[in-house]
């Protein structure tokens, strides 16, 4: 079942996606932090599979998962988790975004763990939807503090298992 988290206030029904003509969230941060070379090489690697990361809206597998990665931008308004239904399921290890971030575009197994997010052959605790649009199919109301640290369990988990599957400096 995926989960989304978000700062806007959605209902059971409502349809979220990016609007046409703009950026995705992730993709707008990734620029913002001169990361945008990542986001190039997922496009040259992702072979038609779920759609891209710039037009993306992200799901998680679990709740705390879902609202992880919010919780790590600044910003006042609550973080509100939903149980939604995704357009395409393909799940991706969104440990692997970090990690290829710290490793640079100069990495030599870039491009493994480029096709590891694509299509994971391991098993990953912390897994993200990269999906064009999603249906908001439950409410949960805003994030738990303990659900939201057995998230970063499983993302330390999954951030240590990337270091030890590829070569480190």
């Amino acid at each position: 079942m995926p989960f989304h988290a978000s700062r806007t206030v959605y209902a059971v029904g409502d349809l979220i996606r990016v609007p046409p003509d703009v950026d995705s969230f992730a993709y707008q941060l990734a620029i913002e932090q001169g990361h945008n070379w990542r986001d190039l090489a997922l496009e040259q690697g992702r072979n038609g599979r779920a759609v891209p990361r710039r037009r993306a809206v992200f799901a998680a597998n679990t709740p705390g998962n879902a609202a992880r990665f919010l919780m790590a931008v600044p910003d006042e308004r609550p973080v509100r988790l939903y149980e939604v239904t995704v357009a395409h399921e393909a799940l991706s290890p969104m440990a692997l975004i970090e990690y290829i971030d710290h490793r640079g575009e100069n990495f030599g197994e870039l491009a493994a763990c480029v096709e590891e997010y694509w299509a994971p052959t391991r098993e990953w605790q912390f897994l993200e939807y990269v999906t064009d649009e999603m249906v908001v199919t439950a409410v949960l109301g805003e994030i738990d503090v303990m659900v939201l640290g057995g998230a970063q369990i499983g993302y330390m988990n999954d951030r240590d298992f990337a270091r030890n599957t590829w070569s480190n400096p």
